[in-house]
This record gives C-alpha cells, structure tokens and sequence, in this order.
C-alpha cells in the first residue's frame, strides 16, 4: 500500500505530495528494474537474444545489461517506438520475473525436501550410532567379565 492509499484508509485527505511520492516510488521501481535486468544479465542473454533474434553477441556485450541502451538497440534495429519497445521489454522482465519466482519457488521446495531428507538420514544414523555404542558397551563389559573371571581363575590357580 502506497503512502496516499494508507492516508486515504485513515481518512487523511490526499495532499499535493501524494503524486511526487507516486512518480517517485514509479521511478525506484524502474531503478530497481534497471538493476534486476543489470544482475541478471547473463542468465537474461539467451533469452533476449531468442526474443530479439536480430541482436548479436556483440549487441549484447554492449547493452550490458543497460534497460536504455536494450530498448534503444531494439528501437535501431526493429524501427518501433520507443514506447512500443519499452512496453514489449517490461512484458519481457514481468515474465522473466514470473520464471525466476517460479525457480527461486522450486529451488525452495527442493531445498526444504533435501533438509527434511537430510534429517531423517541424521536421526537414521544417529540411531544407529546409539545402537553400536551400545552394542560396544554390552562387549566392552562382557569381555571385562571375561577378564575378571580369567584373573581371578589364574589367581585361585596360582594359591592352590
């Protein structure tokens, strides 16, 4: 919820800086766009240049990840509006978006499926473990029995 909605939700009156706050949060989330495109830039490669079959390696390099010089590229080489291009390259992101949440959500999945595996291995072992202590213990004192009884036989042999 954005600053005027939650204003407006307390019946607060909408004042002059509700759209500077607007075209300022617009302007982050652009930023944050820009960036998220500039981090994934080499998982992104492939898939613009299938999307944009007429961009090179080269392009790529260039475009580095850059949203501006992406739609500017694009613009160059396809000869459609900037507006038109931007539009087409946002649908891009939001679906890319889309797989990365829909892999950040499987890899999740998997690592909490592995984590539960992974604790029931250590109990599976850790019952073992307890099982063979307690095995070694039982040997342990039975063959101390064993010597017990062997000493005390070599010293009743011994006094008779």
């Amino acid at each position: 919820m954005d600053a005027a909605s939650s204003r407006a939700a307390r019946g607060i009156p909408r004042d002059d800086n509700d759209d500077r706050n607007a075209r300022i949060d617009n302007i982050r989330e652009q930023h944050m766009n820009s960036d998220q495109i500039k981090g994934k830039w080499k998982q992104l490669k492939g898939e613009v240049k299938t999307a944009w079959g007429k961009l090179t390696d080269d392009d790529l390099d260039v475009i580095d990840g850059n949203k501006d010089s992406l739609v500017g590229k694009l613009q160059e080489l396809y000869g459609e509006t900037k507006e038109v291009i931007s539009h087409k390259v946002e649908a891009f992101m939001a679906t890319a978006k889309e797989k990365w949440g829909d892999a950040k959500d499987k890899a999740n999945e998997i690592a909490s499926e592995v984590t539960l595996k992974a604790g029931v291995a250590i109990d599976h072992a850790k019952d073992k473990i307890s099982g063979a202590k307690e095995d070694v213990s039982e040997v342990a004192s039975e063959a101390a029995d064993k010597v017990k009884n062997a000493a005390s036989d070599a010293v009743d042999a011994v006094k008779s």
